[in-house]
């Protein structure tokens, strides 16, 4: 068995749901010619970037999942899936939700059912956690001002280091090692606020073409931040690990001046510290005073041009 340790899951009727269109792989050759679908990663920069365009649209898409497998550095598993269009993607563990599963264990290989098992456990693990994640979200509910001030103290933290990722992940020289190829390449980052994502382009020193990418996607209930994003696209592009704090970071409990936030009848506002006579900001005063009436929807507090 090779070091992607490869099963073969065509033809078994799995069925699963994007979750995150920024877990998927658009290069990862090695992976997808080992499973048999070469076909599910560019082949060019004309193709790379049609798949990457195609793969954003991909998120609750329910697919056929066609393989399964390691990642060569054993930090998650990759799926080989079939996308209604009939196009091939590889995408990480984290982006999908399995949703359907027919499994024949009379008929599996005694590796396959031992990979099974472990799976199994895995997922029972996982949601062990989940539900042990939201209980403490719950508590944090429950337990007044000071577990807020602790949240807000925690998501702060984890702002900073995101902040000091994108510098700390630069080579002496200030740019960024792209192993696959040995590019040497500096970071553009796309920041779209409308559609919560960031994407990380990272392009060759000297001729300026895009050699690898990553993408992140705030969740829906989740309050935006540009550094945050940006490390994680930043980890993708790099084909490093994403920690977990940044995808589970706490939401912000405290209005501050340039956070952007949602009043409960659908209004957007920016907060300013003084009173403006722009219909689209409001003063931090107004915001104090009928707080539970408004949900902080973006604490970058930083200007970034929308990209359309």
């Amino acid at each position: 068995m090779n070091k992607f340790e490869i099963v073969n899951l065509e033809g078994l009727g799995i069925k699963a749901e994007v979750i995150d269109d920024g877990a998927v792989y658009l290069e990862y050759e090695g992976f997808a010619n080992a499973a048999g679908h070469p076909d599910a990663v560019a082949n060019s920069s004309f193709s790379l970037k049609g798949k990457f365009d195609r793969s954003d649209e991909l998120t609750e898409e329910i697919v056929d999942v066609l393989a399964r497998g390691k990642h060569e550095n054993g930090a998650e598993l990759i799926y080989v899936i079939k996308a209604k269009s009939g196009e091939k993607f590889l995408i990480g563990e984290r982006g999908l939700k399995i949703t359907k599963r027919f499994v024949d264990f009379n008929d599996m290989e005694y590796g396959d059912l031992i990979k099974h098992v472990e799976e199994s456990i895995r997922a029972l693990r996982l949601r062990a956690y989940k539900e042990g994640y939201e209980q403490g979200r719950f508590d944090e509910r429950i337990e007044g001002s000071g577990r807020e001030q602790y949240q807000q103290q925690r998501r702060d933290e984890i702002v900073e280091r995101a902040k000091r990722d994108i510098d700390e992940l630069k080579d002496d020289d200030g740019l960024y090692e792209v192993l696959k190829g040995n590019y040497t390449c500096f970071a553009d980052f796309v920041v779209n606020r409308e559609k919560r994502t960031v994407v990380a382009l990272l392009r060759g020193i000297q001729s300026g073409k895009v050699r690898a990418r990553g993408i992140a996607k705030c969740r829906p209930d989740d309050c935006f931040n540009v550094h945050i994003g940006k490390s994680i696209a930043l980890r993708r592009a790099l084909n490093l690990e994403v920690p977990d704090e940044y995808l589970n970071a706490p939401q912000p409990t405290e209005v501050r001046v340039g956070d952007v936030i949602h009043y409960q009848t659908g209004e957007r506002y920016t907060v300013t510290e003084n009173i403006s006579l722009d219909r689209d900001k409001i003063a931090a005063s107004t915001v104090a005073k009928y707080r539970e009436n408004f949900k902080i929807i973006d604490d970058s507090r930083e200007e970034v041009a929308e990209t359309e």
